[in-house]
């Protein structure tokens, strides 16, 4: 039985690795490790970031309802973080709703007027 305290470590692990698959382009293998992640984190213990990294991933892949649904997940958890808003805008622009992408991107520019990725997505 693992304790909540190497299930923690257990998940930075897992974020970690899911993070370098990431990177080097393996989006389906990163999506494992960060359910994974997930599935250790309870309660308070959710970790946002794994949420945002894992609607990246699924955007990539160009599954755009698991990525917003993330990315939903994401904003419910951390209303206040920019790069949520810009998760879901990017699943709403792959989902052709341009609209609701633009006011996304609108609300995370709001949030963080240097938002990288919100001032480029306004601008595509």
């Amino acid at each position: 039985m693992t304790t909540s305290s190497q299930a923690r470590a257990l998940a930075v692990d897992l974020k970690r690795d899911g993070n370098a698959a990431h990177q080097n382009g393996h989006f389906r293998q990163a999506i494992f490790l960060f359910s994974k992640a997930l599935d250790l984190c309870v309660g308070p213990d959710v970790d946002y970031v794994l949420f945002s990294n894992r609607s990246a991933s699924y955007c990539l892949l160009g599954d755009y309802e698991r990525a917003l649904e993330d990315a939903e997940m994401v904003i419910n958890l951390r209303p206040d973080w920019p790069k949520g808003f810009s998760r879901k805008a990017a699943a709403l622009h792959g989902l052709g709703r341009f609209s609701e992408a633009i006011a996304c991107f609108t609300t995370g520019l709001a949030l963080d007027p240097s938002n990288e990725a919100a001032q480029r997505g306004l601008a595509d």
